[in-house]
């Protein structure tokens, strides 16, 4: 192949003209220097995905990628591609002053990330750091400062700081991670009136900015009411923003509304934010309270034609950690429950000792041995808050303070999504033994 026409040639050019060693190019694709030397020496051809990696670290304009990627291929001659003029390295743009909007970001838990993986995460994180940049200078942003992997950006426009946020979110989760595992990232959005002073920016707004983007998780994009007030009118299709209620952010005396950013392909549900205190800007109104008739077990009918049988299965059933009844409506489910559970316990004596000595059941043993919590649901309790209440009301009869601090949780402005309370579940395997659902 002719070397001045050959993709490697045109590769190498690239990587000169952005002042890049091969280890440097390397580590920014996520592949080993040899890979690299082999491209350069047009002794191998990237795979797709490493070709748009490559695409990236070159900084080619998205005009051009398809035609590189294509290139890499060998779809495409190698001398289609522009090689004219070498490449040169963009200049910084101009840094906005006046009123601007900052973003903010760290990956969560990069500690751990360092300890577990010492040899992926330093091309992890290159590629972490390639996306958010690229993300955020296809959105007319600046990067004016990096600290560990902390990236400091500003915009002119609101909207374009939440345009960079979302993109680079979404850039993130489509990354294959391999050996690290994903990055979570977190993000804050802050807009305020700040002084550009020698590269960088002096005033209050940094630190709000700062203290909002500790408060926030991994995958989290949090706003400032000020940031929310300017992209409210233009935000993207399937984009909205949530109020979180107004927190006490560390150090700063005036409290904080804070908004949470919600849209396709983003995590919605995370527990509550690391702020001193919160103060929902609109209390939701009281909880309906919880119906206590519906935690008591139904006292069995007198006169029952006895169902041995169904009993005995219920009884073989005990082993288990969940039974489900099944059976239209009025053909006595309930019926038949207090009536196994009334067997169960000393506190009855209603069923006659033939249904005793048929279904064969110890009741002394299942006394000593059994204690029941009971609640009856209906349609308005098809919501998860509400459901999981009743669940820990009705364990609070069988082991009171059980779930003291669970009904805290639920109970709270904001409560926190089914899996973390379910997580963070206080109470032991042997707290509940089984289940009977009908």
């Amino acid at each position: 192949m002719d070397g001045m026409a050959s993709f490697g040639y045109w590769v190498r050019r690239r990587r000169k003209a952005l002042d890049l060693t091969q280890e440097q190019l390397a580590q920014q694709v996520g592949c080993a220097e040899v890979t690299i030397k082999k491209i350069e020496a047009d002794e191998r051809r990237p795979s797709r995905q490493i070709a748009e990696r490559l695409a990236d670290s070159l900084q080619l304009a998205p005009a051009e990628r398809a035609a590189f990627v294509q290139a890499a291929r060998g779809e495409l001659a190698a001398d289609r591609l522009d090689l004219s003029v070498p490449p040169t390295t963009p200049e910084a743009a101009p840094l906005p002053g006046g009123t601007t909007t900052f973003l903010f970001t760290d990956i969560e838990g990069s500690t751990e990330l360092w300890d577990q993986h010492p040899l992926a995460m330093p091309a992890a994180l290159q590629r972490h750091e390639l996306l958010l940049r690229q993300a955020i200078a296809e959105h007319r942003g600046v990067v004016f400062k990096t600290v560990g992997d902390a990236l400091c950006a500003v915009f002119a426009s609101a909207l374009d700081a939440l345009a960079a946020a979302l993109a680079a979110q979404w850039a993130l989760q489509a990354e294959p991670w391999e050996t690290a595992g994903p990055l979570r990232v977190r993000m804050a959005l802050y807009t305020g009136v700040v002084e550009e002073r020698d590269g960088d920016y002096v005033g209050p707004p940094l630190n709000r900015v700062a203290r909002l983007l500790a408060a926030a998780h991994g995958g989290q994009i949090l706003l400032s009411r000020a940031s929310t007030e300017l992209v409210a009118d233009g935000l993207p299709a399937g984009v909205s923003v949530r109020d979180l209620g107004t927190h006490q952010l560390k150090g700063l005396r005036r409290p904080e509304q804070i908004f949470q950013l919600v849209g396709p392909d983003l995590p919605s549900e995370f527990p509550p934010l690391r702020t001193l205190a919160a103060q929902p800007t609109n209390p939701p109104a009281p909880a309906s309270p919880l119906l206590t008739t519906k935690l008591y077990v139904p006292p069995p009918r007198p006169n029952l034609v006895p169902r041995p049988r169904l009993i005995e299965r219920l009884q073989a059933g005990m082993p288990g950690k969940l039974t489900l009844l099944a059976a239209p409506a009025g053909f006595g489910k309930t019926t038949l429950l207090s009536e196994w559970l009334a067997l169960l316990s000393a506190e009855f004596s209603v069923l006659s000792a033939e249904v005793a000595q048929s279904a064969q059941l110890n009741t002394q043993h299942a006394t000593r041995n059994t204690s029941v919590a009971w609640v009856s649901l209906d349609a308005g309790d098809n919501d998860p808050t509400r459901f999981w209440s009743y669940v820990c009301a009705a364990l609070e009869t069988l082991l009171p303070g059980v779930a003291e601090r669970a009904l805290a949780l639920l109970q709270s402005s904001q409560p926190p999504p089914a899996e973390t309370l379910l997580r963070r579940w206080p109470f032991s395997s042997t707290t509940c033994r089984r289940c009977c659902i009908w």
